[in-house]
């Protein structure tokens, strides 16, 4: 479980997001403008995706992010469609309010995962800002249009780099420094605060992110967008089910199985993670090119660590921009081998600790392939197709449904989306 949202549904309260997108899209499909209020100093608009996904696997099933149930061998109308309306209000030319709801299906359910944004927005001075309230975090490219899908390229965003991550925003306050650097733009920013996210593997447990600080600085042109990021956090899980499993590793080292000792310090509440990354974005008349780096370090033997990284090249024709993608991502330490005990009734215990072992390790990487078409000029159509390797027991960012995969798999993954703003 490793470090970053809408509307979802119950299934036995689900609200038919598939309608309200398909609604929107034909009313705004033509043209889509910007709600006028006839208030000068408060704005409304907002962002969606429809979007069709079709996953191989029976056992394997696809998601974009740990927070969110698989798509197994089925077509899914759900996981890649999603609805966003952002407000704003300008009380002076230095302060404003900004709050964001954003409708997609997820685990779990609440109005407090409806907002996305929420805060005050107060300028300083012409180069500085800050942010109190719900606020977003700067640790990706893509960070402040994560799930405006209209500003990607991709159908979705790159599983292998951006899935392990749901945290798009912190409970306290963002600070940003920019000022003038050559031909374009340096920004310094800061947030600090806590947050929380949901893990869904076959039951939801919700993470949440105590004393959490990170730092980017960014550089931007009209063609060039570079960024390194910093974070830290500590975790706090609810509904642990790794917590009885310590325990009854610390009683059999203490009786007849010693070497159940070294694994006894599994789970990762009050520990210490941190995040590195480094992005780089080329954009100009004929080509865009973009690649992200990150890497995870915990204080934790079952979730140690995970690198993950992408490339994506695509070629601008007119309308329609084709494009390929490679991401990969892999644990940085081996997968636990529990050892067998001496003693046969410790043998139950050593299954279900190597059971657990199993599913927090992470080694996949795909190539994906597909084009996206700008039919007006706030409607664009995409499609792609993903293929993904897994190797043995590798499905940490997949959902499965009898547990990690004892065996190398390939899974393909169809998506059809459009994306509109307004």
């Amino acid at each position: 479980m490793k470090d970053n949202l809408p509307l979802s549904m119950n299934r036995s309260k689900k609200i038919d997001l598939k309608l309200i997108l398909f609604s929107i899209t034909i009313l705004f499909s033509a043209d889509l403008l910007a709600l006028e209020t006839n208030l000068s100093d408060f704005k409304i608009n907002g962002f969606g995706t429809l979007g069709l996904t079709k996953s191989s696997d029976k056992d394997l099933g696809f998601r974009e992010m740990v927070s969110q149930k698989g798509i197994f061998d089925e077509y899914d109308w759900g996981q890649n469609s999603d609805l966003g309306i952002q407000a704003n209000y300008y009380v002076t030319d230095k302060l404003d309010f900004a709050i964001q709801l954003l409708a997609k299906q997820r685990s779990e359910n609440s109005f407090d995962k409806t907002i996305q944004w929420a805060y005050l927005n107060y300028k300083i001075s012409p180069n500085i800002a800050l942010k109190l309230g719900r606020v977003g975090v700067g640790s990706f490219l893509m960070s402040d249009y994560r799930y405006v899908g209209f500003t990607h390229l991709w159908a979705h965003l790159p599983t292998e780099f951006y899935g392990g991550h749901p945290v798009t925003a912190v409970d306290g306050m963002d600070l940003v420094f920019k000022q003038s650097l050559f031909d374009g733009l340096l920004s310094t920013r800061f947030w600090l605060g806590q947050a929380k996210y949901d893990f869904y593997s076959t039951e939801t447990s919700e993470v949440n992110l105590e004393k959490l600080f990170g730092a980017s600085i960014t550089w931007e042109n009209d063609t060039w967008n570079l960024r390194i990021t910093y974070s830290q956090t500590t975790a706090d899980i609810e509904n642990n089910t790794i917590q009885p499993l310590e325990q009854a590793l610390q009683q059999s080292s203490l009786a007849r199985w010693p070497a159940a000792a070294n694994f006894t310090d599994l789970t990762i509440d009050d520990k210490m993670i941190r995040y590195y990354a480094a992005g780089v974005s080329y954009d100009n008349a004929d080509w865009l090119i973009q690649s992200e780096l990150g890497i995870v370090n915990a204080d934790s033997l079952l979730t140690s660590g995970r690198v993950s990284a992408y490339l994506s090249v695509g070629r601008k024709l007119g309308s329609v921009t084709p494009f390929i993608v490679g991401s990969w991502t892999e644990s940085t330490d081996d997968r636990l081998i529990m050892p067998a005990p001496a003693v046969g009734a410790y043998i139950p215990l050593q299954q279900t600790s190597q059971y657990v072992f199993n599913q927090f390790y992470a080694a996949q990487h795909t190539f994906s392939l597909g084009a996206r078409w700008d039919v007006q000029p706030k409607v664009a159509l995409k499609a792609q197709w993903d293929k993904t390797w897994v190797e043995e027991y590798g499905s940490l960012l997949l959902n499965t449904a009898n547990g990690a995969i004892a065996e190398k798999r390939q899974i393909d993954v169809f998506s059809l989306s459009v994306d509109f703003i307004f």
